[in-house]
């Protein structure tokens, strides 16, 4: 998953809405202090948001607690009547992400409603937040939250308070939100001859509405004022009686109105004994609508809302639970006031609404989580510097965390940084990696102290990383191919003692593939036991422990092995069994040929190798641009998800170097998105003339391609409404499609020849 773009209104130096939008490598360039860092402030804001219920902090944890001052300090012109608007946009990828869809696969066959899950289905998802300071409660608090899949509203709950919050907006005919079934629900409908909802005339008939019925600018005009007076008054109330009581009052105003205009005597209706009432029947436009909104509609509970075609859709208002105004909790499933008539129809209805209100949630959080900010001024360790043993995500923010992640890389890693630092096509900062390992295998030669991570043999740094890695031996090529070639090969039988030893180490092989399937059967069953935990521990609805009760009846293995006892007591007893087959398994492949561990001791160092003088030094010991820049070169490196943030990345180092890092970016984007915050020409000298390049194939051996739709130059500029953000789009030369303001790329140099 990655961030594609952002939206702020009202955030401090954003007035009017500015998106900007991001890329593999997203530039944001314009002068000090018009609002670069601006940007970085809206993202972690979000993150506390969304991970404490923080709307009005002090602090922001992520950017080392640097001080903001609270919602007063975040909105424009401390204006506290003006609510921040913050819009946030990710693409999901080739990833799931978090689900509440449980029970959706199980019980369809069981009802007549077929859904799936809209999040799992969603490729792009947007959340919008507008936020609001409560003079009473005098804190900050979500008023709005809205989600978009991908580019259509879906949903909406709303506030006027931190304590209470209605979902008031549901997007039925949203795709994602139409059963599976739905083309036969509506050919049922269409052949009972009912009546049916505009949008379906368009599905069935192609029939729209809106285009065949001629319209009237007075009717349209009278109903566009009466819509807009009675909104205000809805937004003025969280009283679900009082809601009722408009939405009532509001229909009524449009039936007068169109009585008196067509000439119709309300006395000629009462004397006649007609009545005008709705059918439950006549305006569903879909099974999930109907299952909503079918018990509660004679009670007239009702709003009428709109999608993106202007359909009128009668909407149930619902009463959600939530963390903080109109942000539902995260990591658990959503609860409403909503009761139906069976419980597997009112845990579905859980299921979808928590699927399309919390799981945008969990995925932005855990997508946040995972990113970092690199801050303007970096730490220095001196000497006496002690690694971090546990690395946070504010740990990066004064670059520490880039320091202490060298003790903790894999050799791979580690031999990526050092190329990156020292190799004349890269950075060439004339340092490197030292690297120092002790370990002894049964390989005829141990492997011996050296500062040169480069002459250590593939098959010695393999079995390495396998061994520090401490990763599972079933995912390791080399011990793989070594079992494989055990267990195929042939052995004369003439020959003794050959077959002897054969014998023995194929019977080796036979008990750790016995012992690999015990231990992944208990893995699987440890899983399970504790999603069971989870499930009924996080439930607070008893209809969830009838339901899972309902589809484990069956299930006897599973009540034999609890047996009355507790998970946790069951689990623990589990792991400690799994954990002894596993060290069973590591004992028994130690004894076969291709690989034998004489002891277990490692020891791992590493230092900052100075090329030039052929000596290790300390970071301290190494020039102030280059300790500056480690951070950057150690997270496009070792991060494996997130967006890694940058501010001013160029600071003390010479021009040719921060023209690498063009490239120290466009290399490394497999697993992260970059946002930069700079001044530097130089850097986009060099991502110009890459595109360049590789536009004309002449790319130097060794670098991937990197085209013109993989960086994001965006200009933010003051004016009297705020900062404006300026894209300036580049073509598949590197040259600017639109025009760079005053005081950048006067001079080209060879870059951009």
């Amino acid at each position: 998953m990655k961030i594609t773009k952002i939206s702020l209104t009202n955030f401090r130096a954003f007035k009017q809405t500015q998106t900007i939008e991001f890329a593999p490598v997203t530039l944001l360039f314009g002068p000090n202090s018009v609002g670069k860092s601006t940007v970085l402030k809206a993202l972690f804001y979000v993150q506390q948001i969304l991970s404490k219920g923080q709307c009005n902090p002090m602090y922001l944890d992520a950017l080392n607690k640097k001080y903001i001052g609270g919602f007063e300090n975040l909105v424009h012109k401390r204006d506290l009547d003006t609510n921040i608007t913050l819009k946030i946009e990710y693409d999901k990828g080739d990833a799931i992400g978090s689900s509440y869809a449980y029970l959706y696969e199980l019980l369809s066959e069981e009802l007549d409603i077929q859904l799936s899950s809209p999040v799992v289905d969603a490729q792009t998802i947007a959340v919008e937040f507008e936020i609001a300071w409560h003079k009473f409660e005098k804190t900050a608090y979500i008023k709005t939250y809205r989600v978009e899949f991908d580019g259509d509203i879906i949903a909406e709950v709303t506030s006027s308070g931190p304590k209470q919050a209605f979902l008031t907006f549901l997007n039925y005919i949203h795709p994602l939100l139409l059963p599976a079934n739905h083309d036969e629900w509506l050919q049922a409908q269409k052949d009972s001859k009912a009546n049916l909802h505009p949008y379906n005339r368009l599905i069935l008939d192609g029939i729209d509405v809106y285009e065949t019925e001629e319209e009237d600018e007075e009717e349209l005009e009278f109903d566009r004022q009466l819509s807009n007076h009675y909104n205000q008054l809805l937004e003025k109330t969280d009283n679900p009686e009082e809601k009722k009581e408009i939405a009532l009052e509001y229909m009524a105003q449009r039936f007068k109105y169109r009585m008196k205009k067509y000439g119709i005597d309300p006395k000629d209706i009462t004397e006649d004994g007609l009545s005008i009432q709705f059918s439950s029947d006549d305006y569903f436009v879909s099974a999930l609508h109907e299952l909503v909104n079918l018990q509660d509609r004679d009670r007239r509970n009702m709003i009428s809302i709109h999608d993106h075609r202007e359909y009128n859709l009668l909407h149930n208002v619902l009463t959600i639970d939530t963390n903080v105004g109109a942000l539902p909790t995260l990591g658990r499933k959503i609860r409403t006031n909503l009761e139906l008539d069976t419980i597997k129809h009112d845990e579905i209805i859980t299921e979808l609404l928590s699927d399309v209100l919390v799981a945008p949630l969990d995925n932005l959080l855990n997508l946040l989580n995972e990113s970092l900010c690199i801050g303007p001024i970096r730490k220095i360790p001196d000497a006496n510097y002690q690694p971090l043993p546990y690395i946070e995500q504010s740990d990066w923010y004064d670059g520490s965390a880039a320091w202490s992640m060298l003790k903790k890389a894999s050799f791979g890693e580690l031999k990526e940084i050092h190329k990156w630092m020292s190799d004349q096509d890269k950075l060439d900062l004339g340092y490197g990696i030292s690297v120092k390992v002790s370990k002894v295998f049964d390989l005829h030669n141990p492997i011996y102290a050296t500062h040169n991570i480069e002459i250590l043999s593939p098959k010695i740094d393999e079995l390495i990383r396998w061994h520090l890695g401490d990763q599972r031996i079933s995912e390791m090529g080399a011990v793989l191919d070594g079992i494989s070639e055990i267990e195929n090969r042939v052995i004369d039988p003439a020959n003794e003692d050959e077959y002897k030893r054969d014998f023995e180490q194929k019977a080796l092989i036979k008990q750790y593939r016995k012992l690999e399937k015990e231990e992944s059967n208990l893995e699987l069953l440890i899983e399970n036991l504790q999603s069971k935990n989870e499930f009924e521990n996080n439930s607070t609805d008893l209809k969830s422990f009838e339901i899972l009760k309902q589809l484990d009846e069956e299930n006897n293995e599973l009540q034999e092995l609890l047996n009355n006892r507790s998970y946790d007591e069951v689990i623990a007893e589990l792991t400690l069994k799994y954990e002894k087959i596993k060290a069973e398994r590591y004992a028994v492949l130690a004894q076969t040929d291709f690989l034998k561990l004489d002891f277990n001791e490692v020891i791992q160092a590493y230092s900052i190798w100075d090329q030039h003088n052929d000596i290790s030094v300390e970071p301290n010991e190494i020039g102030t641009g280059v300790s500056q820049l480690m951070p950057l070169i150690v997270a496009a490196i070792t991060q494996k998800s997130g967006l890694v943030a940058c501010e001013q990345p160029e600071l003390h180092l010479h021009p040719r170097v921060q023209v690498a890092i063009g490239d120290l970016l466009s290399q490394n984007t497999e697993h992260v998105n970059y946002l930069i915050e700079t001044h530097s020409e130089h850097l986009i000298l060099r991502l110009r003339r890459r595109i360049r390049q590789n536009t004309d194939n002449e790319l130097p051996v060794g670098l991937k391609a990197f085209s013109h739709n993989e960086v994001v130059i965006n200009y933010l500029e003051p004016s009297k409404d705020g900062v404006q953000v300026r894209r300036i789009r580049m073509d598949e030369d590197g040259e600017f499609r639109q025009p760079w303001p005053n005081g950048f790329f006067h001079e080209r140099l060879d870059e951009a020849l």
